[in-house]
């Protein structure tokens, strides 16, 4: 086997220059195939062993010995074989080897005769995670800045203006609230922020100590710079009393006496759609007790927007339009006082509406205008002049929106609130026409609105 692999490479050499002897440059020589070496080689050994087989009788080779015999058909088999088996022993070694074993010499390249198409890779696997309300998930906005979308201005943002006592935009540094102890000229002031999300309670108590804080501003989070005020100490609501922080529910609020504590936010106006969405817990409807309100003028009894609870603890929605009419939009139910609530009212240049926990309660529609006015924007009271509309318990937390905003959003943010400030959200909350009213047609296996009582 090793002499056929030493004549096959000798072969090889001299048919192609090879040889150590003779070096001839391969760019020059035509290239030979291997099919024509293993042709010589075969006619080569045909050669010296005298001839080929005709029959049963020799036949001599011209030029060569006559008495060499001639070899059997069972020989020709043997070289056969023993040519495939170096023609397989060939393809096996790696092309680096066969050129070293060839005299260093480098194989010409072989031209593939067909493309071959790689194979196709498996589309990737796409995954979805799923979250339960309480998560607190972090994403990235595509501006790079990291944002929690369990924050009501994160959710959705752009509002007029937002006044809470918690952490209500990712990108706001500020304060929350300040504070003040003792009185003039005694009188010290505090400016309060958050930790973690939440009002930082313990520096505010470690303040004030065991006697009792008031509120001297309210910060506007939304950066429209409208802080809600209070100059006069006796019209400030109260947060902290005899060293304990006022609670709306097991949140931080501020305590709203129902005889003159409020807060001004300035003169501002809203577009001709807008949405007041806020958490308060009413104490005493009697004074017809305003979470948030814009007067018209002092001689009439017209509210420009008013979110408020009427004297029949009855939530409610006023509005003033364009040509000085006056709509006013009261749910038919009442709501329960002493209890943490949340109300919205939402204005969308067709319709009026007012929410409790995220329940429709009534609704009808306007001329799609809403009028403006020089007086300032109030929380905790209707109109400055007289005494009207005081409210007498707790508010948290109210934000504003000068335009339109959708009902998913305005759904977002009131279930945002309904979490945060642990609100029971009645079962009729999570039916789909109660959230979005608009349906032109409905239908299913289940209650799809709180008021039917068909059958499905």
């Amino acid at each position: 086997m090793m002499n056929i692999f030493k004549n096959f490479k000798n072969f090889i050499e001299k048919k192609r220059g090879w040889g150590k002897k003779k070096q001839v440059k391969q760019e020059n020589r035509p290239s030979v195939s291997l099919m024509h070496i293993l042709g010589k080689f075969k006619n080569r050994m045909k050669d010296k062993r005298g001839g080929e087989k005709c029959g049963k009788r020799n036949v001599p080779v011209p030029g060569f010995r006559r008495n060499v015999p001639v070899p059997h058909k069972r020989m020709m088999k043997r070289f056969m074989a023993m040519v495939l088996s170096v023609v397989l022993v060939i393809g096996m070694i790696p092309v680096g080897v066969l050129e070293l074993l060839l005299g260093g010499q480098e194989l010409a390249p072989v031209e593939a005769s067909a493309s071959v198409t790689p194979p196709s890779l498996p589309e990737a696997e796409i995954t979805t995670n799923v979250y339960k309300p309480g998560d607190n998930i972090d994403v990235t906005v595509d501006y790079g800045e990291p944002v929690n979308v369990n924050l009501p201005l994160d959710r959705v943002p752009n509002a007029a203006a937002a006044y809470g006592l918690r952490k209500l935009r990712t990108g706001y540094t500020g304060p929350a609230v300040r504070v003040r102890i003792g009185t003039s000229p005694n009188e010290t002031f505090m400016d309060i922020g958050c930790v973690n999300g939440e009002l930082d309670v313990a520096t505010l108590l470690n303040f004030v100590g065991s006697g009792d804080a008031f509120v001297h501003t309210w910060y506007d989070q939304s950066g429209n710079g409208r802080h809600a005020t209070q100059t006069t100490p006796a019209n400030q609501p109260q947060i902290v009393s005899s060293g304990a922080i006022l609670l709306a529910g097991s949140k931080s609020a501020f305590k709203f006496d129902g005889e003159g504590d409020f807060l001004n936010t300035g003169n501002w106006n809203v577009s001709n759609a807008f949405a007041l969405i806020s958490v308060a817990n009413v104490v005493d409807a009697s004074t017809s007790p305003h979470i948030i309100s814009k007067y018209y003028t002092s001689g009439e009894a017209t509210n420009v927007f008013a979110l408020d609870v009427t004297t029949d603890s009855k939530a409610s929605f006023s509005m003033h339009q364009s040509n000085n009419t006056t709509l006013f939009t009261r749910a038919g139910d009442t709501i329960s006082l002493n209890t943490v609530n949340s109300f919205s009212a939402v204005a969308d240049g067709f319709n009026r509406k007012v929410y409790v926990n995220g329940i429709l309660k009534a609704g009808s529609t306007y001329d799609g205008t809403v009028n403006t006015s020089a007086r300032d924007v109030l929380i905790g009271k209707t109109r400055i002049e007289d005494g009207y509309g005081y409210m007498n318990g707790y508010i948290p937390e109210i934000i504003v929106y000068a335009s339109n905003i959708t009902d998913p959003n305005r759904t977002a943010i009131e279930r945002n609130q309904l979490q945060y400030f642990g609100i029971n959200q009645p079962e009729a909350a999570l039916r789909p026409i109660d959230k979005v009213t608009t349906a032109a047609a409905a239908y299913g296996l289940r209650k799809l609105r709180s008021s039917y009582d068909g059958f499905a």
